[in-house]
This record gives C-alpha cells, structure tokens and sequence, in this order.
C-alpha cells in the first residue's frame, strides 16, 4: 500500500457501533461481531474483485470523460468524440442512460457493471443536487454544463471520485450487512426487525461509506491533474488509479474489520 497505518481515518461511528445500534435487542454481542466483520470481509472480497473488472473500469472512465470534457469550451463536443452519445439534458439521469449506452460494449460482470453503473449514477445525482443552477431551465438554456463544470479541476475531481466510491461502499454494506443478519439471526421475526432498524439507519451507513471512501482524496486530485486534466487517461492508467484506490479502501475495510473483533 505504500505505507502503514495503525489506525482507520476518523469516523462518526466504527461499523461495529453502527450494526450494534441496528441490531439494538434483536441480537447477542456475539452476534453483532459475527455479523460486523463478515460483511467487511465480503466488501474487501468483491473489491478485490472489482480492481480490473472493465466494467468497474467503464463505469469510472465515464466520470473521468465528463470531467476532463468540463475543461473544454465545448463538453458534448469531447463526450461524443469518446464515443458517449451526449444527452440532450446532462441531468444525472440523463448522463446515467449514455453511460449505460456507452459501457454496454464492455465484457463485463452483470453484477459489477450493474453496480458500477448504479454507483456512477449516485455520484453524479449527489455532485449535481449540490451545484446544479437554482433556475435549471435557464442553464440548460444558457449553458447545459454549467453544473459539471467544478469537476474539471483536481478538487472537484476528488470530490466525485470519493462520491462513487462511497456509493459503491454504500450498496455492498447494506447488502452484505442485511445477508449476514439474515444468516447468523436465528428467528424470522428478530430478521425481520434487523432489517426495519437497517431501513431506519440507511443515513448512518451511507455517512459511513462516505468516511470511509475519504481515503481516495488523498491521491485523486495529483492522479486527475497529471493524468486527466489536459487529455484523457489510457486505460492502463485508469487501472492503476483503480487498483490504488481499490488496494486503500480495502485496507482501511480490514482495519475496521479488526477493530469489530
């Protein structure tokens, strides 16, 4: 990894709190420890897998294009000449269906691209419900780009780089976390009640993935600007940039993993 670390980046709340308050009176302290760290131990096995997965890989090209394509006078002009069919509204939606429609030619996973995808769509929704226009109308009249066009600097980038990979954070904490309750919970009604209290604690666990995925800003910004910012990357160096960050967040996963020991 390049350095050793003793401990996790500061948190709110250590995983093993937040499942702890989840289960509340529907689990053993047992219990809560199996649950806590097998679910860390299966988002490090599905990122380990996601390092070189093209679709994973696709999916990340995509939000490097759209912020190398802001730095231009002339964003859709950039978008199509890589091959991405520009939406006639770069809305997240919008953006979401031409991401789908380029990556589809990729050799991928069904449920790596799927959630690539669906991570990509999460980060362009948050990124453009925080600096989209207040009048939308009017930018896409006057400037359809407007609201991307902060992620064409090393900040911005980082920004959204830390969004995906906090939303795929995200989706396979609460999916591990609700099958390994389904697992080690020995009644249907104390899995059933874990799975309402995961429903009532879903800010808590993206915030979370958030803290979690804080890692990648440390490196983000330095990889977009000399690799990004004034052309768009090659493939070997966006699989680099994957490997780092895929490498770091599952370090700081297995350190939290050890703390719910």
């Amino acid at each position: 990894m390049g350095h050793e670390r003793g401990n996790t980046l500061p948190k709110s709340k250590r995983w093993r709190e937040l499942v702890q308050q989840i289960a509340a009176s529907t689990s053993s302290e047992e219990s809560i420890s199996r649950i806590a760290q097998a679910t860390l131990r299966n988002v490090r096995s599905r990122f380990t897998r996601m390092r070189h997965d093209p679709g994973v890989a696709a999916a990340f090209t995509f939000l490097v294009t759209l912020a190398t394509s802001n730095a231009r006078p002339d964003p859709a002009r950039v978008l199509s000449e890589a091959g991405i069919l520009p939406p006639e509204e770069p809305t997240p939606v919008g953006l979401l269906r031409a991401l789908k429609q380029w990556a589809a030619r990729s050799a991928r996973s069904p449920e790596y691209a799927e959630i690539a995808d669906r991570a990509a769509g999460d980060a362009m929704a948050r990124w453009y419900a925080a600096h989209r226009a207040t009048d939308a109308l009017l930018e896409f009249a006057r400037e359809p780009y407007e609201s991307w066009r902060g992620t064409a600097t090393g900040s911005g980038f980082c920004r959204l780089a830390r969004l995906f990979f906090a939303a795929l954070t995200e989706r396979y904490l609460n999916y591990f976390v609700e099958r390994e309750a389904s697992a080690a919970l020995p009644t249907l009604h104390g899995r059933d009640a874990f799975k309402a209290a995961l429903h009532e604690h879903v800010e808590e666990v993206s915030n979370h993935a958030f803290e979690t995925a804080r890692i990648t800003e440390s490196f983000a910004a330095g990889w977009f600007v000399k690799h990004a910012q004034a052309r768009s990357p090659s493939p070997d160096e966006v699989d680099g940039f994957l490997s780092l960050a895929f490498g770091k967040m599952q370090e700081e996963l297995l350190l939290e993993e050890g703390a719910s020991a």
